[in-house]
Formats: structure tokens, C-alpha cells, sequence
């Protein structure tokens, strides 16, 4: 298992932010070359008051307004990037005659990758963990209603604790 220090070594400045939406600070995404990842300094202590606002839309479909429909519009994009990992994940898995029989999915949103993964993998089940109660609830009910909800199971990670 990779220590969480371990992420946190070697950044580069990757980009510097400010989240206009929910807390006003500033915060800067680093770059770790040894494991093609972004990540977040300093790290927030409590991540749940950033899903709070009215105006967060990462776990909605909202298409209202202008931004909404950019939104929307990127995260399309990047769920094709991430369903593209996924199927390379699965050949790479399937050529080696080793299918996992669990996944985790964290930070699982409304669960749309946990869906994917239902229908395109064979694992006995696929846990997914959300911070968000709404998205939590969500994901839950799309969970209920498909065709995999016997393999699907959805957890609030404050529950968890």
C-alpha cells in the first residue's frame, strides 16, 4: 500500500486556485511525475462543507445555465477518458485470466463509473463510497433501479468512521 506522504512528494506547481464557490481560499494543484497524478495543497480538514452549496453541480445534472451546460458538457469528456481506462483495465485484466472479484470505487459521485463497471466486468461486487449525503442518496437510487443492484452497493463515508 502507497503511504498518502508518498503522494505528497516530489510536486511541481501545477496550477493556483481559488474556489469562488463555497470557502473564498486559495489552494494550488501539484503535479507528482512518478505517479501521473494531481494533487490538492494543502489538503481541506473537513471536505464535506465543500458540497454544501447550492451552486456545487459535480453530482447533478443540471443543465439551467450557461455554466451548467460547460459543465456538463466537460464532464461527458472526462467520463469517456475515465470509461476508456476502464475497458484498457479490463483487457489488461482479461488477458491475464485474473478477473477481481471486488472493486472500490471512492468519491463514487451518483455511481455513474460503478454502473460502468457493472456492465462491462464480471466482479462479484463493486462497493462505492461517497463524503456526499445527497449524492450518497442518489447513487443509491441508481444503484436500486439497474440491472446489476444485486452486485452494487453504495456506502456515506461518514457512516463509515
Amino acid at each position: 500500500m502507497i503511504k498518502k506522504t508518498a503522494f505528497y512528494s516530489n510536486l511541481k506547481p501545477y496550477l493556483k486556485c481559488k474556489d469562488y464557490t463555497v470557502s473564498d481560499e486559495n489552494y494550488e494543484l501539484m503535479f507528482n511525475k512518478e505517479y501521473e497524478m494531481l494533487v490538492t495543497t494543502p489538503v481541506p480538514e473537513d471536505l464535506s462543507k465543500y458540497y454544501k452549496s447550492e451552486d456545487y453541480i459535480s453530482h447533478t445534472d443540471s443543465k439551467r445555465t450557461f455554466f451548467d451546460k460547460i459543465y456538463q458538457a466537460v464532464k461527458n469528456i472526462t467520463l469517456k477518458r475515465k470509461l476508456r481506462l476502464i475497458n484498457e483495465c479490463l483487457l489488461d485484466q482479461n488477458s491475464i485470466s485474473r478477473p477481481e472479484r471486488n472493486i472500490l470505487d471512492v468519491g463514487a459521485g451518483t455511481g455513474i463509473i460503478s454502473l460502468m463497471l457493472a456492465q462491462r466486468c464480471e466482479a462479484e461486487t463493486i462497493d462505492a463510497i461517497e463524503i456526499d449525503e445527497n449524492a450518497h442518496e442518489q447513487c443509491v437510487d441508481n444503484f436500486e433501479i439497474s440491472n446489476w443492484s444485486d452486485r452494487l452497493f453504495c456506502y456515506n463515508y461518514f457512516y463509515l468512521r
